[in-house]
């Protein structure tokens, strides 16, 4: 349960070996090779070959596991034609767009056709429409034109049809734009670009059914791509050729196995010589489901403490708390199972069901404790006195309250004591007399406060941060140090605050639960009180089952990174990225 061992390979060979030595260092799939970031020119034709497969599949969608079978030429010829239909689509929509915008010019005019009034005009006959509030019509100026219609159109306007002989002569008002062509020669145009671009979507959805060759054909050139880059970093000498990494010390025999009937030698030697270390994390299934969490901060650098075993419960234990409810994990659980079960989803998505699942099981747990069902109080069911639970977030729920305070010295305590034994373990003395302080703060302060202690271990905790909360510095910059750690004094106590988020979420969603099952109850009266009733649980459950699910991941996952990591975690690491192929099939 700790970050994987590495070990520094390095394998040496003759240059016409190169070839059948990396793609056995492919097969393997144990290597994390050191290769430059800038591809070889002879790659920029793939990677834009690359690129263009991307944006079609991205376009296209439908499956994204790549078939096992796959001919390069056909799904080239699969991205052509994706590409000019997709093109094709692209500018019928900008023209319906154009159509449109031309059909509102032409509305208020409907079936007079443009050139008629083009023609009138030319005879001395001008034809204004003017769409106005009705407080800016004047009546007298009317009465002035040839010939007028009023009509209105709602929300205080009004449409006026002007009749003058001259332009200058109609109503100072503003006139409707004067449509290119009549309304049924436009409409008419936009029947036949939209049925244009249902033939064309329709010849969309059947190249959809290509979507796996296409990923596979992708992964392929990935394959392509990298395999260069890896072969320019090679490029060391005319006659020899060098490959440079880091394979997990525990995969040497693998490696070892791989190379033996090639003409190479490999040499290996402690981890960290020239580049950074990569990380590859090892942990059980269960906590392994945490881990995307903590990549997603930042990786723990080579040789530290990997968090992950530490998250895990706590991560846990404060999503049920937060969601509370035996239903709600029930349902969660169930959902996220059959997602795995009958859906068959991979990649991030698989990754994601499973940690659900765990945090539904915990829910589940929790709920049971906390004696909610569907926001519904247990223990009345079974007739149990309500001291049964473990919280009643209805009576007491301060109880809840402390509990989430504790949980943040528990675990910021945790963190410091963690801090420092990494401490003690590097033999920095004077930084674990200040980490020692750190742990001792809350302790000595809280039992200043309710009138167990005497104030002064608090203070001489205070002056011991003063002198050893940044030991490595001289004098002013160590005092300086010191007076920012005692002003942390307060962060730290707003860190265990935050904990009370825990209490915030729990009793929220359990207090929502119960106002729908009261809303409910209440509307049940009759068969459409019934089914009124029924559509309230619903609807109503759902949404605070989502809210509460999303706030019962983002709060405690706050809790984890920030307040908890902070303690003791520094981070920083690179994923463990072994040189391999994306593509399993025949090509």
């Amino acid at each position: 349960m700790a970050v994987v061992e590495m070990s520094r390979v390095t394998i040496v060979g003759a240059r016409e070996d190169r070839d059948a030595v990396l793609k056995t260092l492919r097969s393997a799939a144990v290597v994390d090779v050191d290769a430059p970031d800038e591809l070889p020119a002879e790659a920029s034709e793939l990677r834009a070959q690359r690129d263009r497969v991307r944006r079609v599949r991205a376009r296209l969608g439908g499956e994204t596991t790549a078939a096992t079978t796959m001919d390069p030429e056909h799904a080239a010829a699969v991205v052509e034609r994706a590409e000019q239909v997709l093109g094709h689509i692209d500018a019928l929509a900008t023209r319906l767009t154009a159509l449109e915008d031309e059909r509102r010019l032409a509305v208020p005019w409907a079936d007079v056709d443009p050139e008629d009034l083009r023609w009138l005009e030319r005879q001395g006959v001008v034809v204004g429409v003017h769409r106005v509030g009705r407080g800016e019509l004047d009546a007298d100026a009317l009465d002035e034109l040839a010939w007028a219609s009023v009509r209105p159109r709602g929300r205080g306007r009004v449409e006026v049809i002007t009749v003058s002989p001259e332009p200058d002569e109609g109503l100072p008002l503003p006139v409707l734009e004067l449509p290119p062509r009549a309304l049924a020669a436009v409409e008419q145009d936009i029947d036949e670009t939209r049925t244009e671009h249902g033939r064309l979507t329709a010849r969309l959805e059947d190249l959809r059914t290509e979507a796996p060759r296409l990923s596979a054909y992708e992964a392929s050139l990935d394959d392509r791509i990298e395999y260069l880059r890896v072969r320019q970093g090679t490029d060391t000498d005319p006659r020899l050729f060098t490959v440079e990494g880091h394979c997990a010390t525990r995969d040497l025999p693998v490696l070892r196995g791989r190379l033996a009937e090639e003409t190479a030698v490999l040499l290996v030697g402690p981890p960290g010589v020239g580049t950074p270390v990569p990380v590859a994390l090892d942990n059980p299934p269960v906590v392994r489901t945490f881990e995307p969490l903590v990549a997603a901060f930042k990786l723990p650098s080579y040789g530290e403490l990997d968090p992950t075993p530490l998250i895990a419960p706590f991560m846990g234990l404060f999503f049920g708390f937060c969601l509370g409810d035996l239903g709600y994990g029930l349902v969660l659980t169930g959902l996220s199972w059959a997602a795995l079960a009958w859906g068959r989803p991979s990649g991030d998505l698989r990754v994601l069901l499973r940690w659900a699942v765990v945090l539904g099981l915990c829910t589940m747990g929790i709920g049971a404790l906390l004696g909610n069902v569907f926001g519904v109080r247990m223990h009345e069911w079974l007739d149990l006195p309500a001291d049964a639970l473990l919280f009643t977030l209805v009576d007491r729920p301060e109880q809840l309250f402390y509990a989430s305070l504790g949980f943040g010295v528990v675990q910021l305590g945790l963190g410091m004591a963690i801090r420092l034994g990494l401490m003690l373990r590097q033999r920095r003395l004077q930084a674990a007399l200040g980490a020692l302080a750190w742990l001792l703060v809350i302790p000595t302060l809280s039992l200043a406060l309710i009138g167990t202690w005497p104030w002064w271990p608090f203070a001489a905790v205070c002056l011991t941060l003063l002198v050893f909360a940044a030991p490595e510095r001289g004098l002013g910059p160590r005092l300086g140090g010191g007076l920012w750690a005692l002003y942390n004094v307060s962060g730290l106590l707003g860190n265990v605050a935050s904990y009370a988020r825990i209490f915030g979420l729990g009793l929220s969603s359990g207090i929502i639960a119960m106002v729908v099952n009261t809303i409910a109850a209440t509307l049940a009266d009759g068969v459409l009180g019934t089914i009124a009733a029924a559509v309230v649980l619903v609807l109503g459950h759902a949404f605070n089952f989502a809210m509460a699910v999303i706030g019962s991941v983002v709060h405690p996952a706050r809790l984890q990174l920030l307040e908890f990591l902070d303690t003791f975690f520094e981070g920083g690491g690179r994923p463990f990225a072994p040189f391999t192929a994306k593509y399993k099939g025949d090509a």
